[in-house]
């Protein structure tokens, strides 16, 4: 599967509150050497933002930073 396919279940988790989820999502797709995208970690952000959990929220910000990855204003705008 694509990065895209996989960036739309994550959204489905973060509008369902299952951040876990959407984090074992992420994990998967980086041991099987898929790419994740702005896209893909700002959805994990805000599923983390929706469940009221911030300091995960944060770590996958900083996470964004040291992989290179841009922090987007939708995944800023996540944190607030």
């Amino acid at each position: 599967p694509a990065t895209a396919t996989f960036n739309q279940l994550l959204h489905a988790y973060a509008v369902a509150t299952r951040a876990s989820d959407a984090q074992a999502i992420v994990d998967d797709m980086i041991t099987q050497g898929i790419d994740v995208d702005h896209i893909t970690m700002g959805t994990l952000v805000n599923a983390y933002a929706k469940a009221r959990q911030p300091d995960q929220a944060q770590r996958v910000v900083d996470d964004m930073i040291s992989r290179g990855i841009e922090v987007d204003r939708v995944a800023f705008n996540s944190l607030l």
